[in-house]
């Protein structure tokens, strides 16, 4: 199970063998995984943190990031940009890699990592 950032494409896919037959398959995507798809990345991979420096951005522009990347309303993205703007949020690393180049080319200052790690910033 792979997720990569490819240009501006999330792209992820998963090759998996039947226990019982022995037959392969592949399933493949661009842009966000399915449910079913994006947990198994996690747990593969486990979770990524995305930070936001709160003074370093408009909350405004933290929900217009978050609704071009997620799709949400507005009520979700401001939600979410309050978290954000918070403790922080989580997700894949791909999915916290989207969030965090459209914060960067809004002038924030974002970081991901994995918890338990050292923070990486742009």
């Amino acid at each position: 199970m792979t997720e990569a950032l490819v240009g501006d494409d999330h792209r992820w896919d998963l090759e998996a063998q039947c226990s019982t037959c022995g037959s392969t398959w592949w399933e493949c995507g661009i842009d966000p995984a399915p449910p079913r798809m994006r947990d198994a990345l996690l747990a593969a991979n486990g979770v990524t943190v995305l930070r936001v420096e709160k003074s370093s951005v408009a909350p405004a522009l933290v929900m217009k990031a978050l609704r071009v990347a997620r799709s949400l309303s507005l009520a979700e993205a401001r939600s979410m940009a309050d978290e954000l703007l918070g403790a922080g949020i989580e997700g894949t690393l791909v999915e916290m890699e989207v969030i965090a180049r459209l914060l960067r080319a809004s002038g924030a200052t974002a970081s991901t990592r994995k918890p338990g790690t050292k923070v990486s910033s742009d």
